[in-house]
């Protein structure tokens, strides 16, 4: 099964694996792979810790036509660190008027649902809206800018976290599920035949500016 995102291919096998292909652009390219379980005891995170020739056994078998495609495979898997993916929560995002998080400092978020960076945008279309609010007025200050900003802004960001965890366990458990494709087929009937009585939670995220804890 493979499912298509932007600039890159996901691939899950029949096991939960969820393997991810990004394209660079430097011509390089970013894989991943996500295993929702350990194999023989060895774990890192969402990674495997492979040793030997383990490694290119659950590969080829997991992820078949990838295997074929990347015959140095191996030796670029053992020469790359081992990352995680981590969702970063917090509140405020201000101390005083000494400094304000903002953007992935303040969110980070898994990249599931591909909306980091927009969310970060968000962050800064708040702020700038703010600071464009506070000219000229003699009670304006940065802590007030800043409180503002954050006390906007951080359920929204903890609503797209949620949400790009949720689309990961869609992606690699139910894509294959003839429910839920049925389910999604109606949802894409019903988007097109009453476009201004129903829009889909993915389209209200990716395609609007409504506010992430509407979508959620």
């Amino acid at each position: 099964l493979d499912i298509y995102l932007s600039m890159g291919e996901c691939l899950c096998s029949i096991n939960k694996y969820y393997s991810a292909n990004f394209v660079c652009f430097n011509n390089n390219f970013f894989y991943r792979v996500n295993c929702p379980q350990g194999i023989g005891g060895m774990r890192y995170g969402n990674n495997f810790c492979f040793a030997g020739k383990q490694f290119q056994i659950f590969f080829k078998n997991n992820f078949t036509d990838a295997y074929e495609m990347m015959p140095e495979l191996t030796q670029e898997f053992f020469s790359n660190p081992t990352s995680s993916l981590v969702t970063v929560r917090c509140f405020p995002w201000v101390r005083e008027d000494h400094f304000s998080l903002i953007g992935d400092a303040a969110h980070a978020i898994v990249p599931f649902f591909g909306q980091g960076m927009n969310c970060g945008f968000e962050d800064c279309a708040e702020f700038f809206s703010r600071l464009d609010a506070m000219q000229g007025r003699e009670d304006s200050d940065w802590s007030t800018l800043f409180g503002g900003v954050s006390e906007a802004r951080w359920r929204n960001s903890d609503a797209i976290a949620d949400m790009a965890v949720e689309n990961f366990v869609e992606m690699r458990d139910r894509v294959g599920d003839r429910q839920f494709l049925n389910e999604k087929a109606l949802e894409k009937r019903l988007q097109v035949r009453f476009p201004r009585e129903y829009i889909s939670k993915y389209s209200l995220v990716s395609f609007s500016r409504v506010p992430y804890t509407v979508a959620l």
